[in-house]
């Protein structure tokens, strides 16, 4: 039904078209009566004519006339005409839409909190009086000519109840169509919490809230945190998948919204803000902060604002976190943002703590060196860290950084990806590994200046690292050639010239005691099964063992103290409780070792002291933080072993190195992506993406040619199965925990994977369909690839013995004890297509001896057939014929799949693409598709400077 202008409807005189939609059509009109203008939403004739419908859509606008929220577009009046017409008078709002305003352009951060606040005002009164919006999304948000924001259709969802009733709204009836109508407009979609998006039927204020939190990543990125190509696609992401952080589509996004933002997008509502107005608290907290740093940054000298060129500095997000710590710190007015916004990240538990901490900044504690400076570094990496302030304080007349408005920070540009960084004593150069073309070189870097130049030129060795001397004069670096099983130590003059090489069989970056005279490294030694800490004189002489373990104990990166008295290391392992990672010391003098740090971390990659041995700084990943989380920046103290969590974004700490004096911070942020290509043929000029979310890899494929895989598309790592095309993407793993490398029976009945749900990580084996999961092996390496006989009832698998000797092994497909297969010398193996034969890498015990192909039969026994290894050879598998090995060669960068006969010949390159390195292969039964998880790797360099 509609109405031509100068139709009266009740007082109503229509005047034009505004739009139409799913409710009827909407008109400006003139309120004879009271001489306004008006907007008359005329209900379709489908509500008109369903009167149970009716009734209850018209009791939720009369109680949505009661909101007097100025940011609400007010309801007038409901009524009807005498042929049947029912309509509702609104406030008639002039203004832009939110979306045009968007118009896949990110704001001004500023306005994106300063509405944000406004839509959150609107509906804490509408939560208040019981009413749930139900489709908050841009196109229901005007913003008039004043700046202001109205929200519209207030009283046009269903009112929520207090008893439950459990009705059908109309966003859950929309995700229920839109699965089955994939033609479907996506429109609301994109809005819709998860609950709507699973068409439940209990829906609440908190689907408002998470609509909300989209809104926000729209206005902070331009763009919609869950898109796909169609809305049962959008819906689908919208309850699998998390979304990207909003920094790498606007640097400008402080951290603080990044919180409040990811917050209102939990999946699970109890996980959620669970009220609007916990919300609001953060939002104007935020609000507050940022017209500080805006007074603020009218005062800070132009040279700290811009860069030589006029153009925009690398400082500007330390300003940001300068001039706010130093507030906080110093007055306690941003009291409340910490109470409300420590909530959001769960730093603290309890209110006590929260109080505590203000108290403490009101009394103007100072912040201990490494808080002060990884702080700052969670700031500047992409724009995106959460950043926090540790418990722990020292005096301020010990710590450098303690005065804040003397930090700088600053990102460092590098051409070539870099593989390890390090800064020099005196914190006026840094070494850098850079990765370029498939090669590698060392290159020292002058800090001030950013000019270059090589000190190793490229090369297809690759390094460990690179280290200063602590004079500075020099730079040392374990060397080796691809294929070899050993590497040397170099020594290099920062001015160039010939390295001078010092020790043979090197298996770490070196760490150098305090006055340079000796070196510490670890020695891996095979004949043995064991890991040494070894020091050394500054020429490679006077080799000393220091510790000594043996495997599956190894030792990981090492750190001098700069007292000199002892060294930290890493210690990995696995015991009856599964794996560990923990930090000990050992005593120069005599031998003594303890432990730092304790806790059975995840991972810790790198580890710094600070220069008065009062604690270290490390990279890693606690006990608690979930596989999905990446490696985050740590502060612990020494000697009493106290661990602080500094960073929480989404990018991986590689390393971090410190100054002699402390006052400068050297780290590499990085981070990787991984997505699965279908190839027809193996034909890369034909291949396309699969996948498109997240991490995604190892593929493997069932008997009727779908594909399973690992992905963390959900937020965390477990096991999928989707179409070859990509389509009807399912999860099967749900555990928090990590669950990967999956494998499926030739029957098509079972999945094996590997998961670290139990005591360590363990071998499990499911239905296809994701049920009744089972745990066949308990506690084995991680990287141990179970993959299963030809017959389906044996799964086989690479795991280290009760001696720390690696092996390969089988076991019933229904557990029972494990079986032993091979354990002499064997790595990598995989079983035949046939059952009959295992491959695997070998290599003699020699450092200098060459790699091999062992075919060996599948009880065990001598190898019946010895191939030549191609040089960096990785990934090794069956052709799916079995006449041939695959295996995987990464030249300049690229990786690609190459082929070589049993019956003899050069090996055949099969695959030829130009970029990308190759994470896991599986060829479909028929040998006709091959599925290939192909990514990218990248890094930052920042650097944290004082420069009082």
């Amino acid at each position: 039904m509609s109405f031509e202008p100068g139709t009266r409807l009740g007082r109503y005189e229509v005047e034009s078209l505004i739009g139409a939609g799913g409710m009827g059509e909407v008109y400006l009109a003139n309120d004879v009566q009271l001489e306004r203008p008006v907007a008359l939403k005329v209900l379709s004739a489908e509500i008109a004519s369903d009167a149970q419908r009716l009734q209850r859509f018209l009791q939720e606008a009369r109680t949505a006339s009661r909101l007097r929220s100025e940011h609400a577009a007010h309801i007038y009046d409901v009524g009807s005409t005498p042929d049947g017409a029912h309509f509702i008078a609104m406030e008639y709002v002039e203004g832009k839409p939110l979306d045009k305003l968007i118009d896949n352009h990110p704001l001004e951060v500023s306005e994106v909190v300063r509405i944000g606040i406004q839509i959150a005002e609107a509906l804490e009164e509408a939560h208040a009086r019981g009413i749930t919006h139900r489709d908050i999304k841009p196109a229901n948000v005007i913003i008039t000519p004043r700046g202001q924001a109205k929200v519209l259709d207030f009283g046009l969802a269903k009112l929520a109840s207090a008893n439950g009733d459990g009705e059908l709204s109309s966003s859950s009836e929309i995700a229920t169509q839109v699965r089955t109508n994939p033609g479907m407009v996506m429109g609301t979609v994109s809005y819709m919490s998860p609950e709507q998006a699973l068409a439940e039927r209990d829906i609440d204020h908190r689907t408002d809230i998470y609509s909300l939190g989209v809104v926000l990543y729209e206005m902070a990125t331009g763009r919609v945190p869950f898109a796909g190509e169609s809305a049962p696609q959008t819906l689908n992401r919208i309850v699998h998948e998390l979304p990207e952080a909003m920094a790498r589509f606007n640097y400008h996004v402080p951290p603080d919204l990044d919180v409040i933002v990811k917050k209102a997008l939990r999946k699970k509502r109890d996980e959620r803000y669970q009220s609007v107005h916990d919300m609001l608290v953060d939002l104007r907290s935020l609000k507050e902060e940022l017209d500080y740093l805006a007074q603020q940054h009218r005062s800070v000298p132009p040279n700290l604002r811009t860069g030589a060129s006029g153009g925009t500095s690398n400082f500007e997000s330390d300003e940001r976190a300068t001039l706010m710590l130093n507030r906080d710190a110093a007055s306690g007015a941003g009291a409340a943002r910490t109470a409300s916004l420590e909530r959001a990240r769960t730093v603290t538990a309890v209110e006590g703590q929260r109080t505590s901490e203000r108290e403490q900044r009101r009394r103007g504690l100072s912040i201990t060196l490494v808080v002060a400076a990884l702080v700052a570094v969670a700031c500047v990496g992409g724009g995106y860290a959460l950043y926090r302030l540790a418990a722990a304080r020292r005096p301020a007349s010990s710590v450098p950084f303690a005065s804040l408005q003397n930090m700088k920070l600053m990102r460092l540009p590098a051409s070539a990806l870099t593989t390890y960084a390090s800064i020099s004593p005196d914190g006026k150069y840094l070494v850098r590994v850079a990765y370029e073309a498939g090669n590698q070189s060392i290159r020292l870097r002058q800090v001030t200046t950013a000019s270059e130049r090589e000190i190793v030129p490229p090369t297809d060795d690759y390094f460990l690292g690179a280290t200063f001397s602590p004079d500075g004069n020099f730079i040392y670096y374990p060397r080796g050639k691809r294929g070899q099983g050993w590497r040397e130590l170099y020594r290099v003059s920062v001015l160039g010239g010939d390295p001078q090489k010092l020790i043979f069989d090197i298996d770490s970056p070196v760490t150098i005691s305090p006055d340079g005279k000796r070196l510490a490294f670890k020695r891996h030694v095979p004949k043995n099964n064991e890991d040494n800490l070894l020091t050394a004189n500054e020429d490679g002489s006077g080799e000393q063992p220091l510790v000594v373990r043996k495997m599956p104990v190894s030792i990981g990166t090492t750190a001098w103290s700069p007292d000199g008295r002892s060294i930290a290391y890493v210690l990995s392992g696995r015991d009856k409780e599964g794996y560990y990672v923990d930090i000990e010391e050992v005593n120069v003098s005599d031998k003594s070792t303890r432990k730092i740090l304790s806790g059975r971390w995840r991972e810790i990659r790198s580890i710094a002291w600070l220069s008065d041995s009062s604690g270290l700084v490390i990279t890693a990943r606690d006990r608690a933080s979930l596989p999905s989380e990446p490696v985050q920046i740590w502060f612990v103290s020494y000697p009493e072993g106290q661990a602080q969590k500094v960073t929480n974004d989404v990018n991986a700490y590689a390393s971090v190195s410190l100054t002699s004096d402390g006052r400068s911070i050297l780290a590499l942020q990085g981070n990787d992506s991984s997505q699965i290509w279908l190839a027809p043929g193996g034909d890369s000029a034909r291949a396309r993406q699969i996948t498109s979310n997240g991490i995604n890899g190892a593929p493997v494929w069932t008997p009727d040619g779908r594909i399973v895989y690992y992905s963390n598309a959900s937020g965390n790592g477990d096991i999928w199965m989707m179409n070859p095309d990509g389509s009807a993407s399912k999860q099967l793993t749900f555990d928090q925990n990590n669950d990967t490398m999956p494998s499926v029976s030739s029957d098509g009945r079972h999945i094996v994977f590997i998961s670290n749900r139990s005591v360590g990580w363990g071998i499990w084996r499911m239905n296809a369909d994701g049920s009744n999961a089972k745990e066949l092996v308990r506690n084995v390496d991680r990287d141990s690839h179970p993959h299963w006989s030809p017959d389906s009832q044996w799964v086989f698998y690479n795991s280290r013995d009760d001696a720390g000797r690696l092996a390969y092994w089988k076991v019933s497909a229904e557990g029972g004890e494990p079986l032993k297969v091979a354990d002499e010398n064997i790595s990598y193996s995989r079983l035949s297509p046939d059952g009959k034969l295992f491959l695997t890498l070998y290599r003699d015990h020699e450092p200098d001896s060459p790699l091999k192909i062992h075919l060996i039969p599948a009880e065990g026994g001598e190898p019946v057939r010895r191939l030549d290894a191609p040089q960096a050879i990785d990934q090794i598998n069956w052709s799916p014929d079995g006449q041939a090995v695959d295996f995987v060669i990464t030249q300049e960068g690229v990786s690609n799949i190459w082929r070589m006969p049993l019956s003899g010949g050069k090996p055949k390159q099969l695959t030829d693409w130009k970029t990308d390195f190759i994470g896991w292969y599986s060829w479909s039964r028929d040998g006709k598709q091959l599925a290939a998880a192909r990514g990218t790797s990248t890094t930052e360099m920042v650097l944290i400077k004082d420069f009082r």
